[in-house]
């Protein structure tokens, strides 16, 4: 990795893999060099070796530099830019090839105005870079050095937009900017607000893990959780690819509140409770609405160049990294958890009030004012969450609470019980992460995805899901109830395919004899009507689903049935063991296959589903 402390990335990779990650240190040049080689076959030259080829230096002058570079540190290209041996434009063309990165001429190249408009002068002047383009959510901009990995990341958080780099030469960078920006001076960087005047300090200061803690730590040390459970949770955890924090919070084993005052320790500042503080709209408006829900911060102070911010996450150095380089301030972190963030969202940004759950739920109809003042002296008897209380006396309905949980945090709520899924915007996310986290993919509108959970405020989830599936969430709520359903009508067979369990329970003119022990077929067995539609159901899920290969495996007892998706052999039924003889034969005759031989390999080829025009198919069969 070129970033270490990326942790976000780190725990993307391990969550997707289902692995532990380990990672050694390098830099960027030497991951592209590396990316070149492994994934596209193609061997890097170096830099000076370009130069020489292209006969703009010769060998001496190259070697002179290269001392010059052993001694001082300093980037080659620069070195040869200030001996007079090349020219900006000649190391940006060089630097191209090297790492297959596209050159942008600025003399002849006119920037857009929509891209100019999201990044200010004073930060591209300050980083050398220039917007170029604006086209389909994707923002071309051109770098003279276009391996700055964090102020691509930092870009792309702020504005919200794919970036993609360039090289130019850093003269033309400067000279374009006098150009096309006339001077002019935006007040924003895509979402976050900028500082007036550009500091030339480098801001260092970010909240570090202190270096042996961890949350298992803490709360062993505490005796909140103990030896025993934490081998049970962490196994558990990799068997379910489900962090472990996550396991902890969902086994109700700690509260959130804990976990977060866990993380201030770690990282050695300070737990707040935002329902404590009130923050001037001049703090607030440093960070968009949508900055702030899609990485769980919030700015909560200002002081001269230091900006303090809440955070769930406080080893997200996206978030960090966008906010110090839009605003030119160092950031301090305070820890709350993703619940209060939700909610001084809902409040700060969007004119919510705060109120109680049981406030809502009783504004809802679904809950008198005396069985609230009852659940509430229970609560501070037991010290369970409200609405824990509220289904364990079974006042309310599940589907209820959670329709209260999205009008206090101001999210959607998504009633599932009709909706249907396109299957591609299935497959942008892993089936086991969608079973295991009951998150579910709704739709995709552009480069947006909407998503469906029961916790929206579970922000490891919800990177993950960002990362993983590349695209911008949008995330709305529903029950747990009411996704388990849905992801069970997603991925399980259809109600025509279920209902077969029911034909199979009436087929006593079935002939149950071995095929060792008889060699004539009864066609009649194979033409019976609850045959053939147990046989087109069979046929017409496989279409559905978009299956190659359907497998009938015959078992002691039951007939497994199998159909290969996306490569993978998925098991869609078990049928009773009775009619794999007949559901073959039938299939047999539909591919004009000889069904009186059983003990030989046949191949046949036929058109199915005649009666299905959007379902004709040509079916290859083989018995083997």
């Amino acid at each position: 990795m070129a970033d270490p402390t990326d942790n976000t990335l780190s725990t993307t990779i391990e969550f997707a893999t289902g692995r532990r990650l380990r990672y050694v240190l390098s830099t960027p040049t030497a991951i592209i060099k590396a990316i070149n080689k492994f994934y596209n076959g193609i061997e890097t030259d170096n830099i000076g070796d370009i130069l020489v080829s292209e006969s703009v230096i010769n060998k001496d002058q190259l070697l002179e530099a290269l001392g010059e570079q052993e001694l001082s540190g300093k980037k080659l290209g620069k070195i040869l830019i200030e001996k007079g041996f090349a020219t900006e434009r000649h190391i940006a063309n060089a630097f191209s090839k090297q790492f297959s990165i596209p050159l942008t001429d600025l003399k002849v190249t006119t920037p857009h105005q929509d891209a100019l408009s999201l990044i200010p002068s004073g930060l591209a002047e300050r980083h050398s870079i220039i917007p170029v383009t604006l086209e389909n959510g994707v923002l071309t901009i051109a770098m003279a050095d276009p391996l700055d990995v964090k102020t691509i990341n930092a870009i792309s958080v702020a504005t919200g937009k794919f970036v993609r780099a360039t090289v130019s030469g850093e003269s033309e960078i400067k000279e374009a900017i006098k150009t096309y920006y006339n001077g002019q001076q935006s007040e924003r960087l895509g979402e976050i607000a900028v500082s007036a005047a550009f500091s030339t300090e480098v801001v260092k200061d970010k909240a570090k893990p202190v270096k042996g803690k961890t949350i298992k730590d803490i709360l062993l040390s505490t005796g909140m959780l103990t030896q025993k459970k934490l081998a049970e949770l962490t196994e558990k955890g990799k068997d379910l690819s489900i962090h472990l924090t996550e396991m902890i919070v969902s086994e109700e084993l700690v509260t959130e509140e804990q976990i977060a005052k866990a993380l201030a320790e770690i990282y050695g500042t300070h737990y707040v409770d935002l329902s404590d503080l009130k923050i001037p709209p001049q703090v607030i408006g440093l960070i968009s609405e949508n900055i702030a829900t899609k990485y769980m911060v919030l700015p909560v102070a200002l002081e001269g160049r230091i900006i303090t911010v809440a955070m769930s996450n406080p080893s997200d150095i996206d978030a960090i990294d966008a906010i110090q380089f839009a605003t030119g301030k160092k950031v301090k972190i305070v820890v709350t958890t993703p619940l209060e963030i939700l909610k001084a969202i809902h409040i700060y940004y969007r004119g919510g009030k705060a109120a109680r759950i049981g406030d809502i739920l009783v504004d809802m109809g679904v809950l008198s004012k005396e069985q609230l003042e009852q659940c509430l002296i229970k609560q501070k008897e037991c010290k369970k969450k409200i609405g824990q209380i509220f289904l364990e006396e079974k006042i309310i309905k599940e589907d209820d609470l959670y329709r209260a949980f999205a009008i206090q945090l101001g999210i959607p709520y998504m009633d599932l019980n009709n909706i249907t899924i396109d299957p591609d915007v299935l497959k942008l996310l892993p089936e086991d992460l969608i079973r295991n986290s009951l998150v579910l993919p709704l739709s995709l509108e552009k480069q947006t995805l909407t998503v469906v959970a029961y916790n929206p405020f579970n922000v490891e989830l919800i990177t993950n899901i960002r990362r993983i599936s590349g695209k911008n969430l949008n995330v709305v709520m529903s029950s747990p109830v009411k996704l388990r359903n849905a992801i069970k009508k997603a991925f399980e067979p259809p109600d025509d395919l279920d209902a077969l369990q029911d034909i199979t329970e009436n087929l006593e003119f079935l002939d149950t004899t071995p095929a060792d022990a008889k060699d004539e077929v009864n066609i009649k067995e194979a033409e019976a009507a609850p045959i053939v539609r147990i046989t087109d159901s069979l046929l017409i899920y496989a279409l559905q689903t978009g299956a190659s290969d359907i497998h009938l495996e015959p078992r002691q007892k039951v007939m497994v049935v199998r159909n290969r998706i996306d490569g993978f052999l998925k098991e869609v039924k078990h049928l009773p063991i009775k009619v794999h003889k007949a559901v073959v034969s039938r299939i047999k005759i539909m591919a004009d296959m000889d069904i009186s031989q059983r003990r030989l390999p046949q191949d046949g080829i036929k058109k199915v589903l005649q009666g299905h025009t959007d379902m004709n198919q040509i079916y290859h069969v083989c018995m083997i």
